[in-house]
């Protein structure tokens, strides 16, 4: 009878017991090399792997744009000729096609789904300064330019667009005052602004989440420390990450689950060099671990 009890009470508690927790599934990134060359990642748990996507060119800088499918859109900046292609790289095969030659230089931005193209257009300084969506044939509509005659002059901060297309999130910075974030209608140009506490100086960059309620926002304060701060699109304060003292690292994507936000080093023409390598931080707790410190990675999409 004993023996029937303690087999009964083995079963109940093996039914009821927790399941062993699920290994993550890989994550694989594609970010732009030091060189100019595009790698994917592949990480797992805190542990990532780099490994050679689209080789580098003599004067040339690749920047993903938007993956998809397993395709990831990147611009291609001749540091020369001052203009950039587009061209799509397969993760899996390598296989790449070009799609246009010598358009605009700035950052590209692309939807989700592939059928809304903009780019933030850049002065001979290197800094953003207005948004443009572009049409089928590569021609470029602007939808928002500062007036560059405020004083102390402005400039834009990195962008990112909707997985639908419709709406393109941004800053605008100008010196020594608090940076407003908007979110721009690309089919009208329309700004509506975010609500925040108004504590932020020098955005540098704005990455939403996939679930597109959440914006991480990399900025600058007066002492030159760069900052990312989780701001929900809806508005409010938000919270800050927690990065290591002196870390110059700026949010560049979130992971596709929404749960972590990777940091790359930053590219900021404000204050000193990045920090190298390839950090994740948790969404939940906000720290910030370093999971390839041996690369100087930026401008990081999550493919898978």
């Amino acid at each position: 009878m004993r023996r029937s009890r303690a087999l009964l009470l083995a079963v109940a508690l093996l039914a009821t017991a927790p399941a062993p927790a699920r290994a993550a599934d890989p994550t694989l990134l594609v970010a732009t090399a030091a060189d100019g060359s595009l790698v994917k990642v592949t990480v797992a748990g805190r542990v990532a792997v780099a490994q050679p996507l689209v080789p580098a060119a003599k004067g040339t800088y690749h920047v993903a744009a938007q993956a998809a499918g397993g395709t990831v859109t990147y611009s291609s900046w001749n540091v020369d000729t001052k203009r950039a292609d587009v061209s799509t790289v397969q993760v899996a095969s390598g296989a790449r096609r070009q799609h246009t030659r010598g358009g605009r230089t700035g950052q590209l931005l692309v939807s989700g789904d592939g059928k809304v193209r903009c780019v933030l257009r850049i002065d001979a300084d290197g800094a953003f300064v207005s948004l443009a969506r572009l049409d089928a044939t590569g021609r470029a509509r602007t939808l928002y330019a500062p007036d560059p005659r405020i004083y102390g002059g402005v400039f834009l901060s990195g962008a990112s667009v909707t997985t639908n297309g419709r709406t393109v999130y941004l800053a605008r910075t100008t010196r020594g005052r608090p940076s407003p974030i908007y979110a721009v209608d690309t089919a009208t140009g329309r700004l509506r602004q975010v609500p925040t506490d108004g504590s932020m100086l020098w955005v540098v960059n704005v990455v939403l989440s996939p679930d597109a309620k959440t914006l991480a926002v990399s900025y600058v304060d007066t002492t030159y420390a760069l900052h990312v701060r989780l701001i929900p699109v809806a508005g409010g304060r938000g919270r800050q990450l927690t990065l290591p003292y002196g870390a110059r690292l700026m949010a560049t994507a979130f992971s596709p689950d929404g749960t972590s936000v990777v940091l790359t080093a930053s590219s900021t023409r404000v204050g000193p060099a990045g920090t190298p390598g390839l950090w994740l931080a948790d969404v939940e707790s906000g720290r910030a671990t370093p999971i390839l410190g041996s690369h100087d990675l930026q401008n990081a999409v999550a493919v898978a």
